[in-house]
């Protein structure tokens, strides 16, 4: 069974501009207030079980909460990608069901 999320919590920004990050398990013993110490202003956060949703308005490469920085603060495995990309692994994903 293929998992491509299916949430959206940041309906209209930029494709490139939005970042999932998949967790290879659930993390325990984290502060969400203190991840959210680490985002910037213009950029909005929302935590799921096993994804980190991030959009990043002035770009990934600027912000805080880099996969590097997610993996050592959650002491899990984690990939992150943009929507563009999320939308066509789902594609493929579709298309591989038929």
């Amino acid at each position: 069974m293929v998992y491509i999320c299916l949430l959206n919590p940041f309906d209209g920004a930029e494709l490139n501009r939005k970042i999932v990050t998949f967790l290879a398990e659930e993390a325990k013993g984290y502060s969400i207030e203190n991840l959210k110490k680490k985002k910037s202003n213009e950029e909005e956060m929302h935590v799921d079980k096993m994804e980190i949703y991030l959009h990043c308005p002035n770009g990934y490469g600027i912000t805080k909460l880099s996969n590097t920085y997610l993996e050592k603060v959650l002491g899990v495995t984690c990939t992150s990608r943009n929507w563009r990309t999320i939308i066509k692994l789902r594609e493929i994903a579709n298309n591989e069901g038929n």
